[in-house]
């Protein structure tokens, strides 16, 4: 299935009071099917515009958006989700698609965001899965870099707004990752220096536009948010899973809010089955790779082996043709003696 459509899947009512975040040009919820949705983002429509006509993040990465094609933008984020939309009434969905990754503090999001949904409403993620974009040459996060950033703010930023400006490259076909052919020709070589200049600007407490924060894989992000339900640090439970299917870059993951009686041992033994789905899809996915190479080997063998015989053949008729003409050239000579 495409995942581009998957949403009309997930949420199964045109009349559902939805919030989706950062829609960009984008949008996984269209308003002329879903009216009741309001698109939020940190920034003014006029601002998102500015910010995609040139920053950091944009000839870091080489992404190009038309700014004429950016949608407007309903509500601009507070300070909180909570604060933001304390006044109106809950959501049914929250939807983000490539926006998490951008999140500073990825722990509070999750907490925020549990404010403003119904109880029992999901929160639906598309995120890009680290190994097929231009994060491919980075250190995956976890919660241990979660939580530092959950105790320490903004500083603890630093160390990932480094390897972002360090590591990151402009490459995003996530085709390229798959075939996995010849990648040491896109290992990073970007500026040092202002890799230093933005690290020594975050440790100092400054925002950086537009990093992302938080790289991970499909089983990477599930063991993520196990690990975080696991230490109580978030309440959600996860029910469903897609994982990254081949020649693609993004996953997704539907949580659901807790009620106040949730089973956190049930979320957490959910979580193990859906890192288990992850991990086996990629296994799946490799040895699928592999079995294309065989064939793709044993396609090149066959050709090669169609090529010797077809030698061979004409090498056995070459040779009838040379015994056949000795044979000629002797009677002839035998002629020639009699005369």
């Amino acid at each position: 299935m495409d995942y581009r459509t998957l949403i009309f899947e997930l949420i199964c009512c045109s009349d559902a009071r939805i919030l989706e975040i950062g829609p960009l040009n984008r949008p996984l919820v269209e308003k002329k099917y879903f009216p009741n949705t309001i698109y939020c983002d940190i920034r003014s429509t006029e601002d998102i515009k500015k910010l995609y006509c040139s920053s950091d993040y944009l000839k870091t990465t080489g992404i190009y958006v038309d700014t004429n094609t950016i949608v407007e933008i309903d509500t601009v984020l507070g300070d909180s989700y909570k604060s933001t939309f304390e006044h109106q009434r809950m959501f049914d969905y929250v939807v983000a698609s490539h926006v998490v990754e951008h999140m500073e503090d990825i722990l509070y999001f999750f907490q925020d965001i549990a404010e403003v949904i119904t109880d029992g409403g999901k929160v639906i993620l598309y995120y890009p899965d680290s190994r097929y974009s231009f994060d491919h040459f980075r250190a995956e996060a976890s919660l241990r870099d979660a939580y530092d950033v959950y105790v320490q703010k903004k500083t603890a930023l630093a160390r990932m707004v480094f390897d972002f400006f360090h590591s990151s490259i402009s490459e995003n076909n996530p085709s390229i990752f798959w075939a996995a052919e010849e990648l040491h020709k896109l290992l990073p070589n970007n500026d040092i220096a202002k890799a230093l200049s933005l690290y020594e600007k975050s440790i100092s407490g400054d925002s950086i536009d537009d990093v992302h924060y938080w790289p991970f894989s499909d089983a990477g992000f599930i063991k993520f948010l196990y690990d975080s339900v696991r230490s109580e640090l978030i309440s959600f439970e996860c029910t469903d899973f897609f994982p990254t299917m081949p020649n693609t870059q993004e996953f997704v993951v539907v949580l659901q809010k807790a009620a106040p009686s949730w089973n956190r041992d049930k979320a957490i033994s959910q979580l193990r089955g859906y890192y288990a789905t992850a991990c086996s899809a990629t296994e799946s996915t490799q040895n699928d790779a592999i079995q294309t190479e065989l064939l793709e080997k044993q396609a090149e063998l066959d050709k090669q082996l169609a090529r010797y015989a077809e030698l061979e053949q004409k090498f056995l008729q070459l040779e009838a043709h040379v015994i056949e003409q000795s044979k000629l050239n002797s009677l002839l000579l035998e002629k020639l003696n009699k005369d």
